[in-house]
């Protein structure tokens, strides 16, 4: 479920309906992370110009978001000045720039699709989309939901009869997605330009993969054959059972992310235990290992279905999001590349539409010109 800006806006000035308050509180209530990323954004454009609304209005409208938090009046009234600057700056219904006529001057950009390829140890190459029909005998392919979303599976568990440890690879290419079950019951999300590889079935020892790109681990548990992702040459993450997204798409560097459960991040033999909501990477001028806090709702949004950007600079969200839609985009100044938003996007809407938020912010003005995208 997608909350759309206007809403916040309208609950904030003391404008939403009561079913649009209600809305907002069963999207907010889903998770503690939703809950925060509002409150981070409302002190994250605190700093702004403020406008005036009703006390009473706000206070109604974090009651209905959530009625089991009691706050003092005096916090309320700053939250009420604080909630201002949000509607004004981030969510509110601004007049169009004079930059462009409507959004609709940005033609639709369609989002990333469900889609890779399946290269056997044999040599035999698959493509693996919605028209795929035919697939080696160990494998088959599935819908597989999760909310509002359908997504593809191969799927390879039950299917095996060869003790085979030959390593295939699954390949997502740039502006894609995919899932993957192994043969032990984990479950692994590929996101845009990822490669795994995998056995069909696993030693009697370990489980075994390699990856590169983006991808989350649902590792089934077996106490008795850990899990091993390796990440580079000199890099690994084992386990049992737990839940976890690897990043390696900046060279040189890679991030580990426990959602839940425990891992051994381990690096030239130097091995730390990472607890769930927990980065750990690895500092390129001392080789050290580092673990840091995790923001676990930026972290798995991709897998979510969700873009989820926190005081990030445009720079950043368009490199993110060049992965996903085939998009050209150019800046008319550095400067423009360093300012900082704070953004809830679905991955299944269009880009024009993420622009258009960008803009109602007040921060940024675009033009189309012969199929690109320039933001001063």
């Amino acid at each position: 479920m997608e909350i759309e800006w206007i809403k916040i806006n309208k609950l904030i000035t003391g404008k939403a309906t009561e079913q649009e308050k209600s809305e907002i509180a069963r999207w907010a209530n889903v998770s503690k992370a939703r809950q925060k990323f509002l409150k981070d954004t409302i002190d994250f454009y605190s700093r702004e110009e403020e406008i005036d609304i009703s006390y009473r209005d706000i206070q109604k409208a974090w009651g209905k978001v959530n009625p089991k938090i009691v706050v003092r009046r005096k916090f309320l009234r700053r939250a009420a000045s604080v909630a201002a600057s949000l509607a004004l700056i981030a969510f509110s219904v601004l007049s169009y720039n004079r930059f462009f006529d409507s959004k609709d001057t940005i033609p639709h950009i369609s989002p990333g699709e469900t889609k890779a390829r399946l290269v056997l140890a044999d040599g035999r190459d698959f493509g693996l989309d919605s028209k795929t029909r035919k697939l080696p005998k160990n494998f088959a392919i599935k819908s597989a939901v999760q909310g509002n979303k359908t997504s593809l599976v191969i799927d390879v568990k039950g299917r095996t009869n060869e003790r085979s440890q030959e390593y295939n690879e699954i390949l997502v290419p740039r502006y894609a997605e995919y899932q993957i079950n192994l043969e032990d019951g984990t479950k692994v999300w590929l996101n845009s330009e990822t490669k795994l590889r995998f056995p069909l079935v696993f030693g009697d020892k370990e489980r075994t993969v390699y990856v590169s790109g983006e991808a989350y681990f649902q590792v089934a548990h077996n106490a008795n054959k850990p899990f091993i992702v390796n990440i580079d040459d000199n890099t690994k993450v084992k386990v049992l059972g737990t839940e976890f997204n690897i990043r390696t798409y900046e060279e040189g560097n890679s991030l580990s992310t426990l959602i839940s459960g425990s891992i051994e991040f381990i690096h030239k033999g130097a091995t730390r235990i990472i607890n769930p909501g927990e980065n750990c990477s690895i500092n390129n001028a001392t080789g050290e290992i580092v673990v840091s806090e995790a923001d676990t709702m930026r972290v798995v949004a991709w897998k979510n279905g969700e873009f989820v950007f926190r005081n990030e600079t445009l720079e950043s969200i368009i490199n993110e999001l060049s992965r996903w839609y085939k998009v050209d985009v150019s800046y008319e100044n550095e400067e423009i590349k360093q300012t900082r938003f704070y953004i809830y996007f679905d991955r299944s809407n269009g880009f024009e539409e993420l622009i258009y938020k960008l803009n109602q912010t007040g921060r940024i003005k675009y033009r189309y010109i012969n199929k690109k995208i320039v933001i001063s």
